[in-house]
């Protein structure tokens, strides 16, 4: 495994309003690194370099800044799961390829019972994709475990 094939080069979007959903975790003073495939973020905050988990809603601390992100996955024994290369694979092996701005997203968010399965992925932009699960996970993070969520979808 190549973690860079996983890594999108940083878009060209308004960072600080994409991250703003996620203004109730993050640290005041981030800012994006890289993104994977399914839009998780690497950020900076202090010496720190962390990761934004949008499928769990969870930050973390992932490594220092001094470490090279492609170093740090390579040593992580966990990185296949965390980049999800077995799905993003399977995904290129069917023709879906990302266009600039883009990443994978669940149709069905995981969190909710969504499986890991081509079926269940789509297509969005890394900044829509990052407030969708930021709002999201800001309006369950006080729920129990089990709690039922019913989605309403809408055009527009």
């Amino acid at each position: 495994m190549n973690p860079s094939d996983y890594l999108l080069p940083l878009p060209a979007i308004d960072w600080h309003s994409a991250l703003a959903e996620w203004r109730w975790l993050l640290p005041p003073d981030c800012s994006p690194r890289h993104v994977t495939s399914f839009g998780d973020v690497f950020l900076v905050s202090g010496i720190d370099l962390g990761l934004l988990d949008l499928e769990n809603g969870t930050f973390y601390r992932y490594c220092d800044i001094q470490t090279a992100i492609a170093d740090a996955l390579a040593d992580d024994a966990d990185a296949d799961v965390l980049l999800y290369t077995k799905l993003a694979g399977e995904l290129a092996a069917i023709g879906c390829d990302l266009t600039a701005g883009r990443c994978y997203h669940f149709k069905i968010p995981t969190i909710l019972g969504g499986e890991f399965v081509v079926s269940n992925i789509a297509t969005n932009t890394i900044d829509e994709r990052i407030r969708f699960c930021g709002d999201f996970h800001r309006q369950i993070k006080d729920l129990p475990d089990g709690a039922s969520v019913r989605l309403k979808f809408t055009d527009g």
